[in-house]
């Protein structure tokens, strides 16, 4: 039963301007998990998605590549109804970035 502990966190500006928060926790017994969250405004709704970024090597422009897929992906899956939903992106040609995305707030009528 591993504890989560907050061990470092950063900010980043996303392409819409909002915050992007990259995390490294670490449960005992696991080793380390490097996470890339943020919320963007997706149709009328405010979504907060995360990837596991854990063994990469941010680059220029990759969590604004992240960004910019977790908006793709969730208009296109609120478009057909859901609420939430996996993420996986390839970044640097070659390595898939998994997560998921999810609606945290409904900002009106669509």
């Amino acid at each position: 039963m591993g504890r989560e502990l907050k061990a470092q966190t950063a900010y980043a500006r996303g392409a819409q301007g909002m915050d992007t928060t990259i995390t490294i926790t670490r449960k005992r017994g696991v080793g380390y998990r490097r996470t890339l969250a943020g919320q963007v405004d997706v149709c009328c709704h405010q979504v907060s998605y995360w990837y596991d970024i854990t063994g990469m090597r941010l680059v220029d422009g990759t969590a604004t590549r992240l960004e910019a897929e977790a908006e793709d992906r969730a208009k296109d899956c609120i478009i057909e109804g859901y609420w939430s939903g996996e993420l996986c992106c390839v970044v640097g040609g070659e390595r898939e970035v998994h997560g998921w995305w999810q609606i945290v707030q409904n900002q009106g009528d669509c």
